[in-house]
């Protein structure tokens, strides 16, 4: 495929004759996620915006206000507003909160 031809340059080892656009790029993955995911027949209506929020909510809790870099939003309160699930946050806050430190095992 001429990995080591073109190794350190900007050539792209896959389809580096294609020039599609990145919104083209991010339909194809969205339609493609909810095609596959139909194939699964788990009786639950998701689609890609929901594995985005799962990412994001993910991102969020492990980097705080800094997951917002992977959104390329200016304005934190978008991110905050349309990606981040309180919901799951709130139910995960519910199931493992303690008033008490748990002791660690010996």
């Amino acid at each position: 495929m001429g990995f080591e031809r073109y190794k350190g340059t900007d050539k792209y080892i896959i389809a580096p004759e294609d020039g599609l656009k990145r919104s083209n790029v991010a339909g194809i993955i969205s339609r493609s996620f909810s095609h596959y995911y139909a194939l699964l027949n788990t009786g639950k209506a998701i689609t890609f915006r929901n594995l985005r929020k799962t990412f994001m909510t993910s991102a969020y809790k492990e980097f705080g206000m800094a997951s917002t870099a992977l959104t390329n939003h200016k304005n934190p309160s978008m991110t905050d507003k349309h990606y981040y699930d309180k919901e799951v946050t709130r139910d995960e806050a519910k199931e493992n909160f303690s008033v008490f430190k748990k002791k660690a095992k010996k």
